[in-house]
């Protein structure tokens, strides 16, 4: 039988930035058949889904996303959270990690099949993009719209080691990636802050930045730092290192004109929210010299990340040898002493996510200064105790990312997308509450601030994200598109996470729909199912 119904009454926001306005989509086989302004009689016996007092946006896109390895070696109940906040859709490649684009073979395959997300152990499958759609689980419907990891390929050819890749692992490389775009990749992904992009040469970045301009295809970049002060440039150059690290990122992108997205825009550290107005006035002057720039933010002040990501790069290289050796770890103390204090960053602003040990399993959900009296250890013994019995996997949560009022102000440019860049923790339950309410926690931002309009602040989480990545099937409410649809109460949205804890359901998403199938009603997750059977 046909999947046909109409969603009536409700204010269309399409995607565009344009007015909303009252009218009704006519959906059949997942497509969006007809755009109507006004509300027509019930006529015949096509299924009408009543949106009276509701908005009707196209289904949120999420930019910044690793939830590629949740769909392929996880399963459904990994994407509820997004669903309950109306994302239909993820550009995935955050951090320059994805499950495909990998050598065949690797001598590093443990590696791979320990991503840093908590999803536990997987099985890594070489190949690209193509042969990654086979391990795709049946039950989930949200729509991929995949970047190559450049993190992910180097990590199966050449390991964490701190090097660069000779002529022919460099050749393999790009061979790799270059494949995925071919099998339809959206672009490709580096991750500076991240292991084992940090490794990278200047070279072998210019080679990978062209790879993705020849193709036409967005480049992604997560910066080397965030932080005002960090171990990624020497400790007494000029400037802070963030802006440094914007403009490494402008500079690959100047050189090549690619295409730059610069990932998860923070400033990390009450001083390091000095730099605020310098960081965008750097990507201001860059769009201005003609770089094709932008860059995307989550709405809450903490992230989740590797806590070997907080280490210097020279440290990280070869970290277990560095922390059997005293003066590297003495070393090691007094550059995160100095590097904490000029940025306003503390032991305090890190509280531990996943363990991955044993002994430190039971303090998961604690700060590290918490950690530290309870196991009568100084800070900065504790972060190299739990990184050692982790095996360098531990995982934390980092605070104070964004000072007041920067997250309204970052909304406001017209060079920002709005995103969550976070993932689900259901193994250890401490959660980014993005992955529960990111989008709604935007809108109510637009709502009570007045910093962007409703119209407009949906378009910098559909339409605009479709147009950045180059998808065409989706991201507007317009005839053709397809059926990916969130309906929501504006005047209720509302993120709860502040208040009933970091996984709170948030309430005002009523309705989502994912090619057409029904996914959410009422605010509660319902199976796929379609419309004319449900109503």
């Amino acid at each position: 039988m046909s999947d046909r119904f109409i969603l009536t009454g409700g204010m269309i926001c399409d995607g565009t930035g344009q007015d909303a306005y009252q009218g009704e989509l006519l959906i059949e086989n997942g497509v969006i058949q007809q755009v109507r302004r006004g509300i027509t009689d019930s006529v015949g016996s096509t299924p009408r889904v009543n949106c009276q007092g509701l908005v009707v946006v196209p289904g949120f896109i999420d930019i910044n996303s690793n939830m590629d390895f949740y769909a392929g070696f996880g399963g459904a109940t990994y994407f509820d959270g997004f669903t309950r906040q109306g994302v239909t859709s993820f550009v995935t490649g955050q951090g320059g990690y994805s499950p495909f684009a990998i050598a065949a073979n690797s001598l590093n395959q443990s590696l791979l099949n320990h991503p840093p997300f908590d999803i536990g152990q997987i099985e890594q499958p070489s190949g690209g993009l193509r042969q990654f759609h086979h391990h795709l689980s049946p039950d989930i419907h949200h729509q991929l719209i995949p970047m190559a990891g450049h993190g992910s390929c180097r990590l199966s050819i050449a390991g964490y080691d701190n090097r660069p890749l000779n002529g022919k692992e460099q050749q393999q490389l790009l061979g790799l990636l270059e494949e995925s775009l071919q099998d339809g990749a959206a672009g490709l992904s580096i991750g500076l802050g991240e292991r084992p992009g940090m490794f990278a040469t200047k070279e072998e970045l210019l080679a990978v930045a062209q790879l993705a301009q020849r193709y036409d295809r967005l480049l992604r970049v997560t910066a080397r730092t965030q932080m005002a002060q960090s171990g990624y440039y020497s400790p007494v150059s000029l400037g802070r290192h963030n802006l440094k690290a914007i403009d490494e990122m402008v500079m690959l992108a100047r050189q090549t004109g690619v295409k730059l997205q610069c990932s998860h825009l923070a400033f990390p550290g009450d001083r390091t929210w000095h730099t605020f107005d310098s960081a965008l006035d750097s990507i201001y002057q860059a769009s201005e010299l003609g770089v094709d720039i932008q860059f995307d933010i989550s709405p809450h002040s903490v992230a989740m990340t590797m806590l070997i990501n907080l280490l210097p790069q020279w440290f990280v290289g070869d970290w277990q040898r560095n922390l059997e050796s005293s003066l590297q770890r003495y070393r090691l103390k007094l550059a995160l002493g100095t590097n904490f204090t000029l940025s306003g960053f503390s032991y305090n602003d890190i509280r531990l996510v996943s363990s991955v040990s044993d002994k430190y399993e039971k303090y998961e959900g604690e700060r590290l200064d918490a950690i530290a009296n309870a196991t009568g250890q100084n800070h900065f013994n504790t972060l190299l105790d739990i990184l050692s019995k982790s095996n360098g996997q531990a995982r934390v949560m980092v605070y104070e990312r964004y000072g007041v009022g920067m997250v309204r102000q970052l909304m406001g440019s017209a060079y920002s997308l709005l995103g969550s860049g976070a993932v689900p923790e259901p193994l250890s339950g401490v959660h980014n509450p993005s992955a529960a309410a990111a989008f709604p926690r935007f809108l109510q931002i637009a709502r009570n601030s007045g910093v962007l309009s409703m119209e407009h602040c949906v378009r910098k989480m559909t339409g605009a994200v479709a147009d950045r990545a180059g998808v065409r099937d989706r991201g507007y409410l317009l005839k053709g598109k397809r059926a990916d649809i969130t309906v929501f109460n504006w005047k209720s949205l509302m993120d709860l996470t502040d208040f009933a804890g970091y996984d709170a359901q948030p309430d005002g998403i009523e309705q989502v729909y994912i090619g057409g199938k029904c996914m959410l009603r009422n605010s509660q997750l319902i199976s796929a199912e379609s419309v004319s059977s449900s109503v």
